[in-house]
């Protein structure tokens, strides 16, 4: 996940992570 709209959910279910695509 972490493209466009999903920015938000990766963010929140994995903040670790953190990417933005």
């Amino acid at each position: 996940m972490g493209a466009g709209l999903f920015q938000s959910w990766d963010r929140e279910y994995n903040p670790r992570a953190g990417r933005y695509i």
